[in-house]
């Protein structure tokens, strides 16, 4: 069977279209997708899939958020990210296409990348977007609101 697809000589230059690198960084993203789960042992959760865009390029991420007591933190972060009130009842279908940023970090043991943070509505107004250049020390950013972040 034929392979339709065909590049450029631009293209085919390995020296020069190496891809676009994601690694462990800060993105903006939207959520594609929000499923209820249930874990073997019957906690309830959400599975998401993130549509995370950088210089034009877009990958996936999934995560899971439990809706437990002990986690709801990580659940109060998602809302406060994508600007949905999370005392409200809501539905899956109302975090579909919602944007936001978070961090993502190298997932142990793996070359995959995980969910390390959502950034909070006031995150969002200061945290650079883009992948850390490898073995760079955090420098202290001083937020709008004059107060050190970290």
């Amino acid at each position: 069977m034929e392979i339709e697809f065909k590049l450029n000589e631009a293209e085919m230059d390995i020296k020069e279209n190496t891809g676009t690198k994601f690694g462990p960084g800060n993105y903006e993203f939207r959520v594609g997708d929000a499923t209820l789960i249930q874990s073997s042992k019957g906690t309830p959760g959400l599975k998401l899939t993130l549509l995370v865009e950088h210089n034009g390029a877009e990958f996936k991420v999934f995560d899971d958020v439990w809706l437990t007591r002990d986690a709801a933190w990580k659940y109060a972060r998602l809302m406060n990210c994508i600007d949905l009130d999370g005392t409200k009842s809501l539905d899956t279908e109302d975090l579909l296409s919602r944007e936001g940023k978070l961090r993502l970090r190298k997932k142990k043991d793996s070359n995959y990348l995980e969910v390390g943070q959502y950034h909070s509505q006031e995150e969002q107004l200061i945290e650079e977007m883009g992948a850390f250049e490898a073995g760079a020390k955090p420098e202290s950013v001083v937020n709008p609101m004059g107060e050190v972040p970290f």
